[in-house]
């Protein structure tokens, strides 16, 4: 009978050993991320069975592994890292030194995607912490000077180009020009030609009046008298309408020349809009449009854009890009900002303020973050966590 009860006793014990082991590996993930193992041990210390291990403290599983590959690591506070077979959860800080995240390579004091040289045709995007900038071999910042290999377009209907503008002013002084030799010549023209035919027309009528008298003087003095009265009043009235047509040629003339002064006065005003549009000074110089806003300034800071909005400002230290006085990008000799989120120093270091999540990754030194995801492996160092 003692045999049979120690027995009993044992298989007992067996089986709860068995029903212990067999939940032990049951669990969910909290709304933490944390893995939740139920039930839990009793103390504190080291615990293993057949299908899982892991260090167990007070109420709290510290470390825990199971034979399906799930595995849990505790860190200060609510940080932690876990993985259920399919995601990898991380919480707390992710710090890169090295390494790629979806196509962009981060170097030690570069990043960049692809080839990894700067103004390269095969280097899409690269950024140093020198300050030097490229996209390809189109645009380029060398720390110093901004190259930009292409054409730059402003689209604006009310604005004129300064070649336009120049050959406006020398058509309308060339065509006012004219008008005022034309106008001269064809007034002074027309005055000489009235002027000598009425002289010739006269002349003959009376030698032939003079000739009708002396030959009949004696049978025709009131006719022929008559005849060449008439004779003068034709000649008088034929000089008046010459005189008429060449006083209406010179008004057409002056017409023409007020016609080009006027032109030529357009053309100045336009060049007059220019010169408030296009304004150079000892610091440098800028375009504004009609609004005296200002589009693009060139000088020891150079800004591209409307600086009321979106725009890009360029100096011998940094590269901003901007919304109004607003930094959204900093680019400078510290290394790179977006805002207050995203930083990476001169020395590689990078900082996010948020998740960090991506499908794969390769980091050769520490990785810290606040928050992430990661749906394939993560490469720390040389080791290969999957």
């Amino acid at each position: 009978n003692t045999a049979q009860g120690t027995a009993n006793l044992a298989t007992g014990s067996a089986a709860a050993a068995q029903a212990t082991a067999n939940t032990a590996v049951t669990r969910s993930v909290d709304a933490s991320g944390k893995i939740a193992f139920n039930p839990t041990p009793t103390g504190t210390g080291l615990f293993m069975s057949a299908d899982n291990l892991g260090y167990y403290e007070t109420d709290t599983w510290k470390t825990y592994m199971s034979s399906s590959g799930d595995f849990y690591l505790a860190g200060d506070g609510n940080s932690g890292l876990s993985w259920d077979g399919s995601d990898l959860s991380i919480d707390g800080t992710i710090v890169a030194r090295d390494g790629s995240i979806g196509g962009i390579e981060l170097g030690a004091d570069k990043m960049f995607i692809s080839g990894g040289s700067h103004d390269n045709v095969n280097t899409p995007f690269f950024i140093s912490s020198s300050g030097e900038f490229s996209l390809g071999d189109k645009l380029v910042w060398d720390g110093s000077n901004l190259s930009i290999e292409g054409s730059i377009t402003i689209t604006n209907s009310s604005f004129a180009t300064t070649t336009q503008l120049s050959n406006a002013a020398a058509t309308a002084s060339a065509e006012a020009s004219a008008a005022e030799a034309s106008a001269i010549l064809v007034a002074a023209a027309s005055a000489s030609a009235a002027q000598t035919n009425a002289i010739a027309t006269s002349t003959a009528n009376l030698n032939v009046s003079a000739s009708a008298l002396e030959t009949f003087a004696n049978t025709a003095a009131a006719t022929s008298a008559s005849a060449a009265q008439t004779a003068a009043t034709n000649v008088a009235n034929a000089a008046q309408g010459t005189a008429n047509a060449a006083t209406g040629s010179a008004a057409a003339a002056a017409t023409a020349a007020s016609n080009a002064a006027t032109a030529a006065s357009n053309a100045q005003s336009a060049v007059d809009d220019i010169e408030t549009q296009l304004v150079l000074s000892s610091d440098g110089m800028e375009l504004k449009d009609q609004s005296s806003n200002t589009l693009a300034s060139y000088g020891t800071t150079t800004t591209i854009g409307a600086t009321a909005t979106e725009h890009i400002s360029i100096s011998s230290t940094e590269l901003r890009l901007k919304d109004g006085s607003t930094t959204r990008m900093l680019l400078d000799s510290s290394g790179i900002s977006m805002g207050n989120n995203i930083s990476i120093n001169s020395s590689g270091n990078a900082t996010f303020s948020g998740d960090l999540s991506a499908a794969g990754g390769s980091f050769a030194g520490d990785l810290s973050a606040a928050g992430g995801t990661f749906a394939g492996s993560l490469r720390v160092g040389t080791t290969n966590t999957t």
